[in-house]
């Protein structure tokens, strides 16, 4: 975590190619997410309209993730100017994922965009399953 003078910044991500770190800051008050030109900040960006967490870039740069404050998963499509990033209207993805001991990611996007994310149970009694000793079954 950076702490700046306008609230605490969390959860960096680089772009992939490396020229701006997208991260989330309460410096408005609310959590949001914001993208940053890098090293220098030159540019800076609001991505999120209500609030947000746990930003993660596409692989190829063209999407920017993260989750609302209601734990919806969010995606913004990202196009280069010529004179900058821009960012299209966030939009939800239609699916909710967990948090992870509120520090944790609990999902990340492959090369090509697509979604592994932990998804809440809608049951307060489902089941939780362990596997220990997994790489034994690996073996035979």
């Amino acid at each position: 975590m950076v702490t700046t003078a306008g609230g605490a910044s969390l959860n960096a991500q680089f772009s992939p190619d490396g020229k701006r770190v997208a991260y989330s800051s309460s410096e408005s008050g609310d959590q949001e997410i914001y993208v940053q030109s890098f090293p220098r900040p030159d540019e800076r960006v609001k991505v999120s309209n209500n609030g947000g967490n746990f930003v993660r870039w596409r692989r190829d740069g063209k999407e920017l993730f993260y989750r609302a404050t209601d734990g919806r998963l969010m995606a913004a499509p990202v196009r280069d100017s010529g004179h900058g990033l821009e960012f299209d209207t966030p939009a939800a993805l239609g699916v909710t994922v967990s948090l992870v001991g509120g520090r944790f990611y609990s999902y990340d996007v492959a090369a090509d965009g697509r979604i592994l994310a932990l998804v809440p149970e809608r049951s307060e009694e489902a089941p939780l399953t362990v596997l220990v000793n997994w790489q034994a079954g690996l073996k035979k």
